[in-house]
């Protein structure tokens, strides 16, 4: 069942401290905010004006918002050490990181609530729906020829591939082949290689000496004048003797002697055919593409020699995408990597896999909860009020009946989530 609102970790926090009693709303809020005159170990808070001394002490403050150094108490937790109903002021077992002005704001929470117990709650109540909140995402590579197996971007954060595809038809258009010599720079040798190639005739081998300055044209492919307006990426095959980073290589397409596009390569492994798909930066001013270039990038790669197959400029979205049966794929659990069997008929072709990652766990107070936060506030309410230590007798009893109810609740929230079909799941580490 899909997620009917978004909430944010303060948004959750706030809803299980209101719901448990746990989050002081002395201000009429869930925050409160300092008042007066304030220092690094004491607080001045106006709206907390009930109760006797040292009403407060033992609970836990969380510094939430603040402008100046204000902002630097933001995310930090200290304890109340005693609390002065006479001037309303709160002082702390720990100092906080700055002396706060009064645009400092903060949650104040029971003795048995420690925000770090409830935000551990929170990511133990997403992990535990890992498989059911699991989040889909698209990766792209390429297959055909020999190679067969396709690591996932995601790493360790993969759990799981729902679905293979393939490209089948598209709208492009090829601006080079590459079959032919490209021209070359100084201390650039450029030569075509018949034997080591993705497509046609040849591919474009281009040696670049130790000497050669970065963020310079090694070699360039000359054709007639293109308008790839139309067109949305740029797509080629390519390879280097040596690991590179995304600063070692750039492609570039320009008109006559204005370049319209120069952007990075991906990073690439040695010795490995790598398909490139770069989105194009201006693709509205590409109406009369003449020279495919490659570049050295924005930091010296040294001695390399690279490759380059089959220049073709694409329109995304004109794709038509066709499955691709599920006895032809598998997954390599120790790599985390998808498969094709060895009868894969799985052509010369851009493909897209379907995968699941486990959703994020909630680091900062912004970060948006991929689960049903219903689930997720009812869970931790639960939790929460079996974890009262701090009760005897009927308070406990009572507290025991509501974490049933709540627990109740996330249950039928959790099964409602329903589980993503078809997924053949990678093992979880």
């Amino acid at each position: 069942m899909p997620i009917t609102s978004l909430r944010s970790r303060a948004q959750i926090r706030a809803s299980i401290g209101m719901g448990t009693g746990a989050l002081d709303q002395s201000g009429g809020s869930a925050t409160l905010q300092i008042t007066g005159a304030s220092s690094v170990g004491a607080w001045t808070v106006g709206a907390l004006t009930f109760g006797s001394s040292n009403e407060h002490r033992g609970k836990w403050a969380l510094a939430t918002g603040g402008s100046s150094n204000a902002s630097s108490n933001v995310g930090f937790i200290r304890r109340v050490a005693t609390f002065t109903s006479s001037n309303t002021r709160l002082t702390f077992v720990t100092d906080w990181p700055a002396t706060p002005d009064t645009t400092q704001t903060f949650e104040l929470w029971d003795e048995f609530a420690s925000p770090v117990l409830i935000h551990d709650y929170i990511n133990r109540a997403i992990s535990e729906a890992t498989k059911k909140g699991a989040v889909a995402y698209r990766e792209l590579f390429h297959t055909g020829g020999e190679i067969k197996t396709f690591g996932l971007s995601a790493g360790s954060s993969a759990i799981g591939v729902q679905e293979i595809e393939y490209r089948s038809r598209w709208t492009g258009l090829q601006l080079t082949s590459l079959d032919t010599l490209m021209s070359s720079a100084a201390s650039v040798l450029a030569e075509t290689d018949t034997n080591n190639k993705r497509e046609g005739a040849a591919s474009a081998r281009i040696n670049i000496a130790a000497a050669f300055s970065s963020a310079t044209v090694a070699a360039t492919s000359s054709f007639g004048v293109v308008d790839i307006r139309k067109y949305s990426h740029l797509e080629f095959w390519a390879m280097s003797n040596v690991t590179t980073t995304s600063s070692s290589l750039r492609a570039r397409l320009g008109e006559g002697d204005t370049n319209r596009e120069t952007i990075n390569f991906p990073a690439l492994k040695a010795s490995s055919w790598t398909y490139v798909r770069l989105a194009l930066a201006n693709p509205e001013l590409d109406s009369a593409i003449t020279r495919f270039m490659l570049m050295s990038g924005a930091s010296d790669a040294g001695s390399m020699t690279v490759w380059q197959d089959d220049v073709t400029v694409v329109s995304d979205g004109s794709e038509d995408w066709t499955r691709l049966n599920r006895r032809f794929w598998g997954l390599d659990q120790a790599n985390r990597a998808i498969v094709f069997e060895g009868d894969a008929s799985v052509p010369y072709a851009l493909v897209r896999a379907t995968v699941r990652r486990a959703p994020n766990l909630l680091t900062t107070d912004s970060a948006i909860c991929e689960v049903d936060p219903d689930y997720v506030i009812n869970s931790v309410t639960a939790k929460l009020l079996r974890s009262r230590a701090d009760l005897s007798g009927s308070g406990r009893d009572a507290a025991l009946q509501e974490a049933d109810r709540a627990e109740q609740r996330a249950q039928g929230f959790f099964l409602r989530m329903g589980s993503p079909q078809g997924v053949r799941w990678l093992e979880t580490r």
